[in-house]
């Protein structure tokens, strides 16, 4: 697919996007897709390849790890000086960046408790297992605290159900607390994300530019 959104508003942009995945995730098919747009690179593909000049390759890698570790000097530049802050939206919450619940019973609803002088539980919304960083950063600050409850469905595997995009409309009712975000465990996340494996993977592969 060659550059198949690019003269469409961005609005109409975005949602032929979603709904990109949404159909790669189905049909399960490998897609090469070549954009000059970073963000939508990073949005859509497991892995990205960034060529300069001359049809000449510069790295392939996983968008986490082409933000975290760009290759070469000329990847660097192209990423930009804000990739930091691209990582957090393409870097995934995985139980092992957890620590143990801190509630009385793990598999409770936590819902408002108190425990002792700390509230527990997300007034702004809740963040599973598979979110991406810059959900679960953001509710860390948007609550002024330094810890937070992530969340899986009732009966989700040890990943806590499917990995990959969340979708951020669906009921969280049966859903119970599985572990605690701390700093810690942000940091963690992020240098797994660039020390992960560059094997490849079905789906869908984005080039750029």
């Amino acid at each position: 697919m060659d550059e198949p959104f690019s003269a469409i508003d961005p609005i109409a942009r975005g949602r032929l996007q979603a709904e990109f995945l949404r159909l790669q995730q189905e049909i399960r098919k490998t897609i090469v897709f070549v954009t000059h747009d970073l963000d939508e690179a990073i949005r859509l593909g497991d892995r990205v390849a960034v060529f300069r000049q001359g049809g000449h390759l510069e790295q392939i890698d996983p968008p986490a790890r082409i933000l975290g570790r760009p290759a070469t000097g000329f990847v660097a530049d192209f990423v930009g000086s804000d990739r930091a802050l691209r990582r957090l939206a393409v870097t995934l919450l995985s139980r092992d960046d957890l620590e143990p619940p801190r509630t009385p019973d793990a598999g409770s609803h936590l819902g408002s408790e108190t425990i002792g002088s700390e509230v527990i539980g997300t007034p702004s919304g809740r963040v599973r297992v598979g979110s991406p960083l810059r959900q679960a950063l953001a509710a860390l600050l948007a609550q002024d605290r330094d810890t937070l409850d992530i969340y899986a469905p009732v009966g989700a595997d040890a990943a806590g159900g499917r990995s990959g995009r969340v979708d951020s409309e669906r009921d969280h009712s049966d859903e119970v607390p599985i572990g605690v975000l701390t700093p810690v465990g942000l940091h963690a996340a992020l240098r797994r994300s660039v020390a992960a494996d560059n094997t490849a993977t079905s789906g869908a592969s984005t080039l750029a530019p």
